[in-house]
């Protein structure tokens, strides 16, 4: 079984109950303020939501209709099915939904995937490859954060400085990692 992917899942879910607020996982680059998404989560892609960003209120039912789903509906042997798929379905049920769409219902909203995750996982290379001002403005006009994919991107090279996109929100965005990552 997924031991720390379903730990991880499990407890981003029981505290975003308890306490509410703003989860992200360690691999996002924070580009505008987030407090304004409230009771929120983002569209990964087609049809999927991903927990790797969440803000709600303490208590909010749509969080414990989710571990209630985490219980009922546990499978530690596929990938993502306590995480991704457990969110998706969840929303599926508390809007009466077969689709996904960006949209707010019910007082939770799915977030366009170009709000938290404008590079899809499927395509985290491009995070590694030269972009212009015009394509780096176009792309992160509607973005809050952006999703690293560490799990995929972590043992590629990054050139720094470079026009690299990575390398350019880190410069924007991250002044003291991007000074560093220069030094080393």
């Amino acid at each position: 079984p997924h031991f720390l992917p379903v730990l991880s899942d499990a407890c981003r879910i029981v505290l975003m109950w308890k306490f509410g607020g703003i989860y992200l996982d360690t691999d996002f680059i924070v580009l505008k303020n987030l407090q304004n998404l409230t009771n929120a989560l983002g569209i990964q892609g087609d049809d999927v939501l991903n927990g790797a960003f969440l803000s709600f209120k303490p208590k909010h039912k749509f969080m414990e209709l989710c571990m209630q789903d985490f219980v009922e509906d546990y499978n530690g042997w596929v990938w993502g099915h306590q995480g991704p798929e457990l969110l998706t379905r969840v929303f599926k049920r508390w809007c009466s939904l077969r689709t996904i769409k960006s949209m707010s219902c019910k007082g939770v909203s799915a977030l366009a995937p170009e709000v938290v995750y404008p590079i899809p996982w499927q395509d985290w290379k491009k995070l590694f490859e030269a972009v212009g001002a015009l394509e780096l403005h176009k792309l992160l006009k509607n973005t809050y954060a952006v999703h690293i994919w560490n799990k995929l991107s972590h043992g590629t090279k990054l050139e720094i400085p470079s026009q690299a996109l990575l390398a350019q929100l880190y410069s924007q965005f991250c002044p003291a990692t991007y000074a560093k990552m220069k030094r080393d």
